[in-house]
Order: structure tokens, then C-alpha cells, then sequence
């Protein structure tokens, strides 16, 4: 065997324990590695198509674009299992999210607001 299959090899070997100790790692250890936003992200990509084609149905493009962004920098957190505070784009204010109402301006005028999608798309997961 030549030094560039052993180097193969090594590689393929050191992923495959690599990938052993990522799928048994828990999801408490990849959030606090990772951040909320990222694991979030990774959970709302594997959404089953029927709950992302309501959301498609019922939102914006735009508003779906930004209730990802708002997952995968984690300016949305879970309080209770549905639901969440939402921080404002601006950073400056915090609203109360749940899959159906929002304390930010949109949502206290009966509109729909992203962070509505952001948390159906978290409590799909």
C-alpha cells in the first residue's frame, strides 16, 4: 500500500469516528456547541412537507426567509413547549410568540408576522 492510500485510509477512519461520536452526541451537547440557533435550524430543515407547505400557503416568501434567519441566529427561544420570545430585527424590543399570536406590532393587528412561522416551524419539529 502506498503513502496515499494509508493517508486515505486515516482520513476515511478518523470521519467515520468522527461522525460515531456526532450521532451519538445528545442535543443538550450539539446546543450548547453549537448555539440554539444552529441545532433549531438543522430540526426545521427536516419539517415534513406538508407542514411546509402551509406555511408557504398562509406566509410570504419574505416571511418565510425570515423566520429561518430568526431560528438560525436563535433571536427566537422556547419558554414553554409552544411558546417563545422573539427578539425584534432590531434587537430592540421582545415579543411573546406563539404558533398563532405575537405581541409585535403585525401580530397585535390580527396580521401574520414571521415570528408566527418561526414558531410553527419549531413546533413542527
Amino acid at each position: 500500500m502506498n503513502a496515499t492510500a494509508r493517508t486515505a485510509r486515516q482520513i476515511l477512519r478518523t470521519r467515520r469516528s468522527e461522525n460515531r461520536a456526532l450521532k451519538s452526541e445528545s442535543t443538550a451537547a450539539r446546543v450548547q456547541r453549537l448555539g440554539f440557533g444552529a441545532v433549531a435550524l438543522e430540526q426545521v430543515h427536516a419539517v415534513p412537507e406538508r407542514v411546509a407547505v402551509d406555511l408557504v400557503a398562509e406566509y410570504s416568501t419574505r416571511q418565510v426567509r425570515d423566520a429561518l434567519e430568526l431560528i438560525g441566529e436563535g433571536a427566537i427561544l422556547p419558554v414553554r413547549r409552544i411558546s417563545f420570545v422573539s427578539i425584534s430585527s432590531d434587537g430592540g424590543d421582545v415579543y411573546v410568540t406563539t404558533p398563532h399570536t405575537c405581541t409585535c406590532p403585525a401580530g397585535e393587528h390580527g396580521r401574520t408576522c414571521y415570528h408566527t412561522a418561526a414558531a410553527r416551524l419549531l413546533v413542527a419539529c
